[in-house]
């Protein structure tokens, strides 16, 4: 029988090689056949060392990462890349919580599922809560959320002529070059 093959990925931050030796300290206890590393800027992370990983694998090979959010910044990315290595039939182990490891034996599907489940729900909580708590900040500060469309000046003369029923609000946002849904919006702040 072939022996499976041992990758350990890692992603660094931007300039933090520091973290680099950290992590590769980590991945070493499991005997990596090879380590690859993508670096994490600021608003990407290029994960071309995990698509060369994924291309490589091949039944019963193990990927170990620190930890899961490495396959991705969002639900939708992560769940991309655990289906591509899923499909090859390849094993999956992280390091930090949650801790999945799908080799057979070590932890039954049901329990690395829902430990996957389990993280992608966390991690979705934790970004409602960045959210609500950025538009709750935003509010304090008297900052209305949504797209901030600059009113024209002459918003308000052809406000008048809807008011008077001379024009439709279709018509009214026609003369200001946008649909009537935006000068409905126009008419709603206007009057807050």
């Amino acid at each position: 029988m072939k022996k499976s093959t041992t990758y350990g990925y890692i992603v660094i931050p931007d300039g933090d090689d520091s973290f680099r030796a950290d992590r590769i300290k980590a991945l070493e206890e499991f005997v990596p056949d090879c380590i690859m590393a993508d670096t994490e800027y600021k608003t990407r992370t290029d994960r071309t060392s995990l698509d060369n990983i994924i291309t490589l694998l091949k039944p019963n090979d193990v990927l170990i990462t620190a930890k899961l959010s490495n396959l991705g910044r969002s639900y939708a990315e992560i769940l991309e890349y655990w289906n591509r290595i899923m499909e090859k039939l390849a094993f999956v182990i992280t390091l930090e919580h949650p801790i999945i490891d799908t080799r057979p034996k070590k932890q039954g599907a049901e329990k690395a599922a829902t430990e996957f489940l389990s993280f992608l729900s966390e991690m979705e909580n934790e970004r409602a809560e960045k959210v609500t708590n950025g538009l709750a900040a935003a509010k304090l500060k008297g900052i209305k959320p949504g797209p901030k469309s600059k009113i024209p000046e002459q918003f308000y003369a052809v406000k008048e002529k809807w008011e008077s029923g001379r024009i439709s609000a279709r018509e009214a946002g026609r003369q200001l070059g946008v649909n009537d849904k935006t000068f409905a919006r126009w008419v709603r702040n206007s009057q807050t």
